[in-house]
């Protein structure tokens, strides 16, 4: 008889993120460089979650601490389960600004215009967050 694996007994293997059908959404995988079209998913994805911060709802403070952790994560650690808030829009903005950020290198800041004074007002909106060393 073979045994039986659990399917947790296998390591995940991260492809990016599958494309839903029913939306435009963003298909970011490993490897990949900031292409325009990169480029152009990766600045949609943090417009996205810093107008979600800036609301007050359920998901307001996964979407800060996401924009904010990519920023100044020392400053602003991030509760990995407060992406359970997210539904599945901002959920896969919240996986592509953390690939911008660790893959592609790139502070989300980066990608807005007035990105240093936009971010500055979500460091004040979520101060409550922040980690005083």
């Amino acid at each position: 008889m073979q045994p039986t694996h659990h399917p947790l007994d296998r390591p995940p293997v991260f492809t990016g993120i599958d494309p839903d059908p029913h939306q435009d959404s963003m298909t970011i995988h490993l490897g990949e460089s900031l292409t325009s079209n990169v480029l152009k998913q990766c600045t949609q994805a943090v417009r996205e979650l810093v107008a979600l911060a800036l609301k007050d709802c359920g998901g307001s403070q996964a979407a800060a601490e996401v924009l904010l952790g990519t920023y100044n994560g020392r400053s602003y650690p991030m509760n990995l389960t407060e992406l359970c808030r997210l539904d599945d829009r901002y959920y896969k903005a919240a996986v592509t600004v953390i690939h911008l950020r660790c893959r592609l290198n790139t502070e989300p800041h980066q990608l807005l215009a007035n990105g240093d004074s936009i971010f500055q007002k979500l460091a004040q909106e979520w101060e409550h967050l922040r980690v005083q060393h």
